[in-house]
């Protein structure tokens, strides 16, 4: 028998130093409008979720807690049943957003002054991950075919030099929402491995694709590439967990 979840309760969560509303409200200093700029739902978290939460609090002792097996094989047996892929443990790295995630890596990656690819129109943080680093944003537009986007591998060609360091992928992409095909994904694989740059995919939203459309990570098709971070977000409402898998990496980039 499957659980039952209501979506029709309002909650009104106001004043609860919520980034949705209160932020927005703040910012735009009205609240007669709907806030339509953040990925956050007001959905209450299953009530499994909120039983789990409710032990830790009534043991009282809110201390410091460690990262249990639990964290490691829940993502693991995700990977397993979305992709039929088996996730080394020590490819996974927690991070608690995909903004600093993109932007650790940005960092560590890379130097001052060296390009990064990414397609536009961009999520602004990720953008933001390259231009507060101080490190050149190289634009590359999405092309309009018909009833979709495609990328333009000519003219993302024609951007690189030697200080071109990394491409910022999104997966599916934000904002247009195009789900990238596995032969799109390879020739980004290619591509990258051509150009020795680093790949970075944003992969946050895999999991909320229309029916009969399902999603394929580019971890799939950059095994034997150059090193590679893919950053997801499993979100079920009200709950996030934020991990990245960082495959190919070795020697000084291994701890980030």
């Amino acid at each position: 028998m499957e659980t039952q979840y209501d979506f029709d309760d309002i909650v009104n969560r106001r004043n609860t130093n919520c980034g949705r509303w209160d932020t927005m409200d703040k910012k735009y200093g009205t609240r007669d409008m709907i806030h339509l700029g953040v990925a956050d739902m007001d959905f209450r978290a299953p009530v499994e979720i909120r039983d789990s939460l409710h032990k830790i609090l009534d043991m009282g002792v809110l201390g410091y807690t460690d990262l249990s097996d639990k964290f490691f094989l829940s993502i693991q047996r995700w990977y397993k049943k979305q992709y039929n892929m088996d996730i080394p443990r020590e490819w996974i790295v927690f991070c608690p957003r995909i903004n600093i995630a993109s932007s650790i890596c940005v960092e560590t990656y890379t130097e001052k002054g060296d390009g990064i690819i990414m397609h536009t129109p961009a999520y602004g943080p990720l953008q933001n991950s390259i231009l507060k680093n101080n490190r050149k944003m190289l634009s590359s537009p999405l092309k309009k075919n018909g009833e979709h986007y495609e990328m333009d591998f000519a003219q993302m060609e024609s951007m690189v030099d030697e200080h071109t360091k990394m491409m910022i992928l999104c997966n599916p992409h934000n904002p247009t929402g195009r789900a990238w095909t596995k032969d799109e994904l390879v020739q980004v694989a290619d591509f990258c491995r051509e150009h020795d740059l680093i790949l970075f995919t944003d992969e946050i939203h895999g999991d909320l694709m229309k029916a009969g459309v399902r999603h394929q990570t580019a971890l799939d098709v950059t095994e034997e590439m150059n090193p590679h971070v893919n950053s997801q977000e499993i979100y079920r409402s009200g709950w996030k967990d934020q991990h990245c898998i960082k495959q190919n990496i070795q020697h000084t980039h291994q701890n980030i």
